[in-house]
């Protein structure tokens, strides 16, 4: 199936993108042995501060990508539904956010236990 990326519509879709945040964080968790991540508290003004895209897969949302645009364009979320992880989404995300950056050096941390993430 195709992954079309777009940009979020967070007063309509903010809570759902919300959970899907909430559900792909607790898999990071458990990878790395924690037993929550700071985005899965956040509020949708969390959200605002960041502009969102969103990765759809036949009409439904399967990735969220946030990203702060500065001198440096900085990755602040990637995050991927658990049942179409590792489908090539978060390499969608982050080739997306690649494609944003042009000349500008990227910025993303994670967890150094999140083999998945390192791999991306």
């Amino acid at each position: 199936m195709e992954v079309r990326i777009r940009l979020a519509d967070l007063d309509r879709e903010g809570d759902a993108l919300l959970a899907l945040q909430r559900t792909g964080y607790a898999v990071e968790a458990r990878l790395i042995g924690v037993d929550a991540l700071p985005p899965q508290d956040e509020s949708i003004d969390d959200l605002r501060g960041e502009t969102v895209w969103v990765a759809e897969e036949g009409g439904s949302v399967v990735g969220v990508l946030g990203l702060e645009d500065g001198d440096d364009l900085v990755i602040a979320r990637l995050v991927v539904a658990p049942a179409r992880m590792r489908h090539g989404i978060g390499r969608a995300l982050a080739r997306h956010a690649i494609a944003l950056a042009g000349d500008r050096a990227i910025a993303v941390g994670t967890a150094a236990a999140n083999r998945p993430a390192l791999a991306l």
